[in-house]
C-alpha cells in the first residue's frame, strides 16, 4: 500500500478500504447526471428527496448500500420535517456518516473532472 500511496497515481487509500467506493463510481458512470444531483445532495445535506422510489438510479443507490429509502411518515432521528416537500413523500440518506464523506469525496473529484 504504501508503494501505492507514494506514486500519487489516483489512489486514496481511505477508498480501497470503504466497500461501497466503487459502488458510487459505478452511479456516476452509469447515472452522470441524475446520480450525481442524489449524490450532492445527500453529501451536502444528508438528505436527497425522491419523486419515485422505483426510479434506477434510485434503486442502484439502495441495491449498492450507498444511501436507504426513507418515508415522510417514518421517524428519522435528526431529520426536521422542514426537509419534506408536498411533491414527495420519500428521501435518500446515506447510510452512514463515513459513506456520506466518501460521497462527499467522489462528488468533489467528479465535479473538478468535468472542469478540467
Amino acid at each position: 500500500l504504501r508503494s501505492l500511496t507514494t506514486k500519487k497515481d489516483r489512489f486514496f487509500l481511505q477508498q480501497s478500504l470503504n466497500p461501497i467506493a466503487p459502488n458510487i463510481t459505478r452511479v456516476l458512470v452509469q447515472f452522470p447526471r441524475d446520480g450525481l444531483r442524489y449524490l450532492r445532495e445527500m453529501a451536502e445535506c444528508g438528505f436527497a428527496l425522491v419523486s419515485e422510489p422505483s426510479e434506477p438510479v434510485v434503486e442502484m443507490i439502495v441495491r449498492s448500500n450507498i444511501g436507504g429509502i426513507i418515508d415522510v411518515r417514518g421517524d428519522v432521528v435528526g431529520l426536521p420535517d422542514s426537509v419534506w416537500s408536498a411533491s414527495s413523500d420519500s428521501g435518500l440518506v446515506p447510510t452512514s456518516e463515513s459513506a456520506r464523506n466518501l460521497i462527499a469525496i467522489r462528488v468533489l473529484e467528479e465535479e473538478h473532472l468535468k472542469e478540467e
